[in-house]
């Protein structure tokens, strides 16, 4: 079942829509009108009310380790790892030479 839903509108229908989904009062459109009706008050709690932001809170570390353990693999000395490959690649191809 989902919530009541009270919509005020100057340009478009006005009125109240019931947890199951019936218009129960409907006002004219581009006319001045008024209507009373009881709202039933929804009493569960959302997910959101219940968990919280420890989600997205979650999510965020998650981002920021990553991104941080990636810039500190691209900040390593280039001379590191450009040496090693460039040997190889260089030993390769002497002996494709042969």
């Amino acid at each position: 079942m989902g919530a009541a839903l009270v919509r005020c509108a100057s340009t478009g229908e006005s009125g109240f829509i019931t947890p199951t989904g019936k218009f129960v009062t409907r006002l004219p459109v581009q006319q001045d009108a008024h209507a009373l009706v009881r709202v039933p008050l929804n009493r569960r709690q959302t997910i959101y009310a219940l968990i919280g932001d420890a989600p997205l809170l979650i999510f965020c570390s998650i981002v920021v380790v990553t991104a941080s353990l990636k810039l500190s693999l691209l900040s390593l000395p280039v001379t590191l790892m450009s040496g090693r490959s460039s040997a190889c690649s260089e030993a390769r191809f002497r002996s494709q030479e042969a």
